[in-house]
């Protein structure tokens, strides 16, 4: 039986997700206060770069602390061609995502041959070789760090009002939900779980692990470089110690352990909980308190870390399962 348009979309609305989404781009309409438009900026934005690096590293179980690398080119693409020579940065983020590709298979094509740890060490190791690199060359009219003009419009995606910013950020979210959902649901999707579930397992049922690794990371630094673009732009300055951190890479990593790895909403709920939770610790509470405020973030980390190994996804699910067999069993 075909399944309707109509059908589809009443699937859709009851799913958990796509409701908790939905939730999420109407809250900054309820706030036109600019701190707490920022901040749901940055949590769509991290929301956005986790996802992306959930792809390959939370499906596929290549863990990659590299990332930053993909970060940092797309927001030097972006940022040099916008400030240095006047092409809009709309342009900028389709060279920085075909970049982002091309960095993604030069990597992979180098590092994906190792396992375990040492893949992530080799990707830690390309990230700090752009940075120097980049540190080196001195790349931009002004030196090591350059200033992005604020000239407002669309056109020059820069603007007066944050919450501009904060649905294109969402928009950005909304999409690499739809592609990494429409990935699960895929032939190369049921390959990547298999390769990360087992890789020498699916390798005898002829799968070819190393082409759908290079694939997979492809499509995830494609959305970090563009995300890249986008954070220079947002920010108006860049210099390598700042895009090429990888500190970044550790952020994306943990909001996505946090909230749930190889589950589309775990990033997601990872940076709703984490990006205010640090927030207060560094803005509302600060000054002398700050290094509290730390102690207490990185303890609350353990916490979740130590007694929910699979995110707040596993024990959102574990409680919602205990619920059900209460109700369907009353008497237990």
């Amino acid at each position: 039986m075909k399944i309707t348009t109509g059908q589809r979309l009443q699937s859709y609305m009851k799913d958990p997700l796509v409701l908790f989404i939905a939730v999420l781009g109407i809250l900054p309409l309820f706030s036109s206060h600019h701190f707490y438009l920022q901040m749901l900026t940055l949590v769509f934005l991290f929301a956005f770069f986790s996802e992306a690096w959930n792809i390959i590293s939370g499906f596929g179980k290549q863990f990659s602390l590299g990332h930053v690398a993909f970060f940092g080119v797309g927001a030097y693409i972006t940022g040099i061609l916008y400030s240095d020579y006047g092409i809009s940065p709309w342009i900028g983020l389709v060279l920085s995502g075909a970049f982002g590709v091309l960095l993604a298979l030069l990597i992979g094509f180098a590092t994906f041959r190792l396992r375990a740890f040492f893949f992530t060490l080799s990707t830690i190791a390309c990230a700090e070789a752009l940075r120097v690199l980049v540190t080196y060359w001195r790349l931009g009219s002004s030196g090591l760090g350059t200033t992005i003009p604020a000239v407002n419009g669309l056109e020059n995606l820069t603007f007066s009002h944050e919450i501009c910013y904060t649905y294109i950020a969402y928009i950005l979210l909304l999409v690499v939900v739809f592609v990494t959902y429409r990935i699960t649901k895929s032939r190369i999707g049921y390959y990547l779980l298999a390769t990360g579930g087992d890789e020498e397992a699916a390798k005898s049922l002829g799968v070819n692990t190393y082409r759908i690794k290079l694939a997979v990371f492809a499509i995830s630094g494609f959305f970090t470089a563009i995300g890249g673009g986008f954070y220079c732009m947002y920010m108006r300055y860049i210099e390598p110690s700042m895009v090429f951190a990888v500190d970044f890479s550790v952020q994306f990593a943990v909001f996505a352990i946090v909230g749930g790895l190889g589950t589309i909403a775990g990033p997601i709920l990872g940076s709703v909980i984490l990006i205010p939770l640090s927030t207060f610790f560094r803005s509302w509470i600060g000054g002398l308190f700050t290094p509290i405020g730390f102690l207490i973030y990185g303890i609350i980390l353990v916490i979740i870390i130590l007694f929910l190994p699979g995110g707040l996804m596993k024990g959102i699910s574990i409680v919602k399962d205990k619920i059900v067999q209460k109700i369907n069993n009353p008497q237990e």
